[in-house]
């Protein structure tokens, strides 16, 4: 009896345990990619990458054994213990095979950082599919994702980096139905953002008091939001009709802050499409003068 106990208990529990170590195991393999990649790419004085969006394909890098076997051990131990998909393990598979095949001692000259199949899209094809979206689901919107959103609003440059803009997010009951009354162009979003800007902290034209630059520090935020929402899979619209004086009143903004524009924020009814309007571009030659 004891024995049989023993049985029962000790391969659940010898499983778990062999879990959770190679669990921790790939997630330290990571680390190390990660680490060993961007160490590499600075001695070499170029732009260093997340190991989670690009694969190394290492063709003549200056022969260095301890790096290079570091890299073997990583990628060996990463394959062995990875839980992730087929496709994404097959291109594991394919770095690992080029890095060894490719490895002779001694004639390592230079790396390929190669970009995976499902990295994030390239910025002009990002801009390309984003368009307004006047239709939202009744669905929140992820806490981690709307971070990511504020985060690209905080990073985004602005004159002088003064950082004049103010973001209001209106997303409880109260403030929703307030901005709802005031237009309809709030689209029954789950989240409107109101934008401003601080007149006393925006850059000034030295020579040209006239000359000042907070609402174009509030577009460029307004900007970098709707791109990274819509690279999150959250629709977004920019608004500018709204009575802006009333609502600066109705939602007590002080003094010293000049509304600019309301942004819904939601994820978009998938029915909903571009106005015909959205793919008709002007002639670059009537928008583009060299001098």
């Amino acid at each position: 009896m004891p024995n049989t106990i023993s049985v029962f208990i000790g391969i659940p529990l010898t499983s778990a345990l062999t879990f959770r170590v190679l669990t921790d195991l790939k997630v330290c393999t990571s680390i190390l990619v990660k680490n060993w990649v961007n160490f590499i790419c600075k001695e070499k004085g170029e732009r260093t990458f997340s190991s989670g969006s690009y694969l190394l394909s290492l063709h003549t890098l200056p022969h260095k054994n301890p790096f290079v076997m570091i890299g073997m051990v990583c990628f060996t131990v990463s394959i062995l213990v990875s839980r992730m998909k087929k496709n994404l393990m097959m291109l594991r598979v394919r770095a690992l095979l080029r890095f060894l095949f490719c490895y002779a001692p001694g004639t390592l000259n230079d790396f390929i950082v190669e970009k995976m199949e499902n990295t994030m899209k390239n910025f002009l094809t990002l801009a390309k599919e984003r368009y307004s979206v006047r239709e939202y689901l009744d669905k929140p919107i992820e806490p981690e994702k709307m971070e990511k959103i504020l985060t690209a609003a905080k990073v985004a440059p602005t004159a002088a980096n003064h950082q004049p803009f103010r973001i209001y997010i209106l997303k409880s009951e109260k403030a929703l139905e307030t901005i709802r009354s005031l237009t309809p162009c709030a689209f029954n979003a789950p989240v409107v953002l109101m934008m401003t800007y601080s007149q006393s902290e925006q850059w000034k034209h030295p020579q040209e008091q006239e000359v000042v630059a907070g609402q174009e520090d509030v577009s460029i935020v307004a900007t970098h939001i709707m791109l990274q929402a819509w690279d999150l899979g959250i629709a977004s619209c920019w608004v500018n009709a709204f009575p802006h004086k009333k609502t600066e009143e109705v939602f007590h903004i002080p003094e010293d802050e000049k509304v600019v524009l309301l942004m819904p924020l939601g994820y978009g009814n998938p029915e909903y499409r571009p106005t015909p309007k959205h793919t008709i571009f002007r002639d670059k030659d009537e928008l583009v003068k060299v001098l």
